[in-house]
């Protein structure tokens, strides 16, 4: 077992990513300066290693040398990760709010003054929540690392075989897919909040260049959904920054993400259910549009198409939550597997 490498990155694992690679030289160092007194005792190569790693203590012990001993709504672990998603999630705000903008003023042209005029308003509030919002993301991972990693803990009798296999590449999580994650729950959730009025086909004028929204539903009933929608979204983000900071498929990862599947799932499902929540009228709305025909005929072949895609909107959703469910099962294998060897 290759003791020594899961213990230096067990170690480094508690640290800003700016002291890493110095803190995994010295450790390197400080090992290999403990074995070789051990060799030179005539101890073997693997009791001096499990010798040495049981006398330097739990990686989180050890880590505490190297760390400021200073208390943290953020600590230095996890802050600069704090400042890449805060980053990201400012970005996507900017952008989803000066979307619902545009879609606003290209659908209501008389409304563009007031618009104009509450757009730094809009934009200045939407950067406070979603400020708040991250914050509160990683203080509860903050809070909650006291727990999950609670095995390292120095109040606790530690061996090295209490150290985390290496990684297998399968179980792996590379930051391109929780960042993408995070792109797209940011957007949806902002234009879901403020631009539902808008979900729906867009048709252009044919008297001018304006364009009107014929929305797929029904915007009171839509919005009393929208809390729903907030902390599904939430719980989300939690999961996807746990997954940039672990860069890998641990236990907890892989419950909380079978958790935001069912959440996501239940969630669309009663949305989607509810026959209230669609636009009774949308396919009146499309006929007055001019974007389909007036022909009683063809109206109706449109209303039970409409209909189809309702009732299949559900099945689509269970199947997409049966197979997440699968791949994290097979994850779950795979790292059950991977701790026995």
């Amino acid at each position: 077992m290759n003791y020594k490498a899961r213990y230096i990155q067990a170690v480094i694992d508690f640290l800003p990513a700016r002291q890493r690679e110095e803190v995994r030289k010295e450790v390197d160092l400080l090992i290999c300066d403990l074995m070789d007194q051990k060799l030179d005792q005539g101890l073997s190569t693997e009791d001096a290693i499990v010798q040495t790693l049981s006398e330097l203590g739990s990686p989180a012990a050890l880590a505490e040398r190297y760390k400021e001993k200073q208390s943290f709504l953020i600590g230095p672990a996890l802050f600069d990760l704090y400042k890449i998603v805060l980053q990201i999630v400012m970005v996507c705000t900017l952008i989803g709010v000066s979307i619902g903008l545009a879609l606003k003023y290209m659908l209501d042209t008389d409304a563009m003054p007031a618009a104009a005029a509450g757009y730094l308003g809009a934009i200045f509030s939407a950067i406070i929540q979603s400020f708040a919002w991250v914050t509160i993301v990683f203080a509860i991972m903050e809070y909650a690392n006291i727990d999950t990693k609670s095995w390292q803990s120095s109040n606790k009798e530690w061996t090295p075989d209490k150290l985390p296999p290496v990684t297998h590449k399968s179980l792996k999580i590379h930051a391109a897919g929780p960042i993408i994650a995070i792109i797209f729950l940011v957007l949806f959730t902002i234009l879901a909040t403020s631009s539902y009025q808008y979900l729906g086909i867009l048709v252009k004028s044919e008297t001018n260049w304006s364009w009107q929204a014929v929305s797929f539903f029904n915007e009171a009933q839509f919005k009393s959904y929208l809390p729903m929608i907030w902390i599904v979204s939430l719980f989300g983000l939690l999961i996807e920054c746990m997954k940039l900071l672990t860069k890998k498929w641990t236990p907890l990862v892989i419950i909380l993400q079978g958790a935001l599947t069912i959440a996501a799932s239940i969630a669309a499902c009663v949305i989607f259910s509810d026959s209230l929540v669609w636009n009774q009228q949308f396919i009146s709305e499309l006929a007055n549009v001019k974007f389909i025909s007036e022909d009683s005929a063809l109206k109706e072949q449109a209303a039970n198409i409409w209909s189809s895609i309702q009732k299949k909107i559900i099945p689509i959703v269970l199947l997409f939550g049966a197979i997440d469910f699968i791949s994290l099962a097979f994850k779950w294998v795979k790292y059950t597997k991977q701790s026995k060897q």
